[in-house]
C-alpha cells in the first residue's frame, strides 16, 4: 500500500501537481503509512523546485515532513500508538483479557460438568456391571443345580 501513495505523489510531482501530492502525504501520514527517510527527503526535492505562486511555503511542507519522519522513527521504535490510538488499544486490551477470563471460566465450568457427568456414568455402569453379574451368578447356580439333578438321573438309571 505505501508504494500505491508513492507511485501517486510522485504521479502528481510529474504531473506540476504539488498541492495534490501533498495532500495524498498527509492522508498517508494520517493512515500511519510513514515514507522511508530518503522518500521524504525526495519529496522535499520536489516540493522545493515547484515552490512558486499560490503553492504553499516550502517551511510548511518541510515541517509536515519532519513530522512525518518523526512519526516513522516512532514506529520503528515501537512507539507509534500514541493518544487516542493508544486509548483504543487499551480499551482493545481490556476487553481481550475480560473475554479471556471469560472464556477460562466457562472453559474451568465445563470441566467440572464434564467430570462429574463421567463420575456419575461411571457409577452407573459399576452398578449395572454389579447387577448383571449377581443375573449371571444366578443363571450359573441354576445350571449347575441342573447338572447335578441330570447326573443323578443317569446314575440312577444306569
Amino acid at each position: 500500500m505505501r508504494m500505491t501513495y508513492l507511485r501517486f505523489i510522485n504521479g502528481c510531482f510529474k504531473g506540476a501537481e504539488p498541492e495534490r501530492a501533498y495532500s495524498m502525504l498527509v492522508t498517508m501520514e494520517n493512515e500511519w503509512r510513514v515514507p522511508s527517510g530518503e522518500d521524504y527527503e525526495r519529496m522535499f526535492q520536489n516540493f522545493v523546485r515547484y515552490n512558486r505562486g499560490g503553492a504553499r511555503p516550502v517551511h510548511r511542507r518541510h515541517e509536515g515532513i519532519a513530522v512525518g519522519e518523526q512519526r516513522r522513527q516512532k514506529i520503528k521504535g515501537g512507539e507509534a500508538l500514541a493518544g487516542e490510538e493508544h486509548s483504543e488499544a487499551a480499551v482493545l486490551e481490556d476487553r481481550m483479557e475480560e473475554l479471556s477470563a471469560k472464556t477460562k471460566t466457562a472453559v474451568e465450568a465445563g470441566q467440572r460438568d464434564d467430570e462429574e457427568m463421567l463420575r456419575n456414568l461411571l457409577a452407573d455402569i459399576q452398578t449395572d456391571a454389579g447387577e448383571k453379574k449377581q443375573k449371571a451368578d444366578a443363571v450359573q447356580v441354576k445350571i449347575d443345580d441342573f447338572s447335578n439333578r441330570l447326573k443323578s438321573v443317569e446314575d440312577r438309571t444306569a
